[in-house]
């Protein structure tokens, strides 16, 4: 199935879950376009660079929220894991306001 068959909810979820980005989902979305509006004449205006530029952005946001929790996930595995933190509970509650 391409991207462009699903509905906004199963495309949500695809991108959500790394399935696909939204940059492949406005490309499929765009070749689709390109290839039957010429029949059917429904899209005036195409906003391709902008669509372009605005899945990117998403993408890069996701990526960086990806790697903020992979880094904080990181950070509480080896604080959990340090034989000082047991003892050393002050350390604790400023890792918790990170």
């Amino acid at each position: 199935m391409e991207l462009w068959q699903y509905d906004a909810t199963d495309l949500a979820r695809l991108i959500r879950t790394g399935q696909a980005s939204a940059r492949e989902a406005v490309d499929s979305v765009l070749a689709r376009l390109h290839k039957v509006n010429p029949a059917i004449n429904a899209v005036v205006r195409v906003l391709e660079e902008e669509s372009r530029a605005a899945a990117e952005t998403a993408d890069a946001a996701s990526a960086d929220i990806a790697a903020h929790a992979i880094n904080m996930l990181n950070l509480f595995v080896l604080i959990s894991r340090a034989p000082y933190a047991s003892r050393h509970t002050s350390v604790l509650p400023r890792i918790r306001h990170i």
